[in-house]
């Protein structure tokens, strides 16, 4: 938990990236930066089909096949949205001030069954793992999870340069879900043996968290360097100053014992007083390095912000009420990520990740992650607010499922959904590695 505390700050910026400017049109090539008028209001929005997303398994399917793995089932469903919603709410001398409405949701379920040869559960020597006995092995997995997430919240800008000052927002998020998996392989070394098992899995989470930060940046972000130009460089370099609360419970049901040991270890214990399911969030007591948690408040605590960002061209982009039209890209760190700014649309059209350089086990061979589409696109508010608001009424369900209370469908916080679908792909990834492993092994 002090890690995932800890993350608040770089979670927060990722945030403040989703569409901050407005700018007024320029006459040179430059964008200059923006002069904005209470009651301005944009939006960016996504819905998708997570099996669509996820596209043609075939070629998931003659990789593993390569390793003689058979793929007799392989469905991933469901929907997953994202939507966010901004308006100028108040003009200073100094100050442009932003209300924020963001929700997103998940409701998915995967299906996976795969056979293969593998090795016959025992111990082995060295010797005699290479010419084990094995036997056909059928793999399911089976996932299922229902999640939702709100946001409502402020941000607020230096008017000259439009630099973010501060965030405050309040959260709810919700999720219940399943994993069922059996012969899930598992190969370990024990001195010079080598030991095969296959291990079975009925797990259940429940999920409900509220908070609310606050982040004050010093000195504040400067997302765009204005005016903005093609080929301009510049880096963030600031101190997040976070605070807030947190309320909830994380409750994980069926879990094996040895991985409940690897949750809570003694280092986890010492440092947060929980030592079983559930967690409480609000009981959770932890300090040391980063954030420092006193009965569900986090106490004041300072995070440095770092990144290096770069207009790295222009590129055509649909654009609500505008068409395609040209628009800014800015790259982060190189290549984690980029954003894009409409000069024309006064305000930013999209930002995206770049899952390329998402790490996983090296076993894994190439083809088995599909490509899903990040990025959000402009929206109208109206149709936007109407999506937060069904959102919301479905977090609350979920909430209700998770909980056993009524929610009230409020709050929330500003993952983009589209990232849980892409965790699932990898999920299932994760579990063939095994499999894939082994057949490697036993090539000559």
């Amino acid at each position: 938990m002090k890690r995932a505390i800890a993350l608040m700050a770089s979670f927060t910026v990722a945030f403040s990236l989703l569409g901050f400017l407005f700018a007024a049109p320029a006459v040179s090539a430059q964008a200059n930066a923006p002069v904005w008028e209470e009651g301005y209001k944009w939006a960016m929005g996504k819905e998708v089909d997570i099996g669509t997303a996820v596209g043609d398994t075939s070629d998931i399917e003659e990789a593993l096949a390569a390793y003689g793995v058979s793929v007799e089932q392989f469905d991933i469903d469901g929907t997953a949205e994202s939507w966010i919603v901004f308006e100028v709410v108040d003009v200073t001398d100094s100050e442009y001030n932003l209300s924020v409405d963001c929700a997103g949701k998940v409701a998915a379920e995967v299906h996976v069954s795969i056979t293969a040869q593998l090795w016959q559960a025992g111990t082995y020597t060295a010797s005699e793992f290479a010419s084990a006995p094995t036997e056909q092995k059928t793999i399911d997995i089976d996932l299922v999870e229902d999640f939702g997430i709100v946001l409502n919240g402020n941000v607020v800008f230096e008017k000259t340069t439009m630099a973010v000052k501060s965030i405050a927002f309040d959260l709810q998020a919700s999720a219940v879900g399943s994993f069922d998996a059996t012969n899930i392989p598992s190969i370990e070394s024990s001195g010079t043996n080598v030991i095969v098992s296959y291990s079975t899995y009925n797990i259940e989470v429940s999920f409900d968290l509220d908070m609310s930060v606050n982040v004050d940046f010093d000195p504040a972000l400067n997302l765009y360097d204005f005016p903005l130009d093609v080929g301009d460089e510049w880096t963030i370099e600031s101190t997040a100053t976070v605070s807030g609360t947190i309320d909830g419970f994380l409750d994980v049901n069926g879990l094996p014992d040895d991985l409940k040991d690897q949750i809570f270890t003694d280092e986890f214990v010492e440092q947060t007083g929980v030592d079983d399911f559930p967690i409480e969030f609000d009981e959770i007591s932890s300090s040391g390095e980063g954030a420092t948690i006193n009965n569900g408040v986090i106490e004041t605590y300072e995070a440095p912000i770092y990144a290096e960002l770069a207009c790295a061209g222009k590129v055509s982009m649909d654009v609500f009420n505008l068409g395609s039209v040209e628009v800014y890209k800015i790259v982060v760190n190189g290549d984690e990520g980029q954003y894009y700014y409409s000069d024309g649309f006064k305000f930013m059209t999209g930002m995206g990740m770049d899952l390329s350089g998402l790490e996983l086990p090296e076993e894994i061979p190439g083809g088995l992650t599909p490509e899903v589409d990040m990025e959000m696109d402009t929206v109208d508010p109206d149709d936007a607010q109407s999506a937060i608001t069904d959102v919301g009424t479905y977090q609350a369900g979920v909430s209700e499922d998770a909980t056993g209370e009524q929610g009230d469908g409020t709050g929330g916080l500003g993952i983009d959904p589209m990232i849980l679908a892409v965790i699932l792909i990898v999920v299932i990834a994760v579990v063939l590695v095994a499999v894939v492993f082994v057949l490697k092994r036993k090539k000559p």
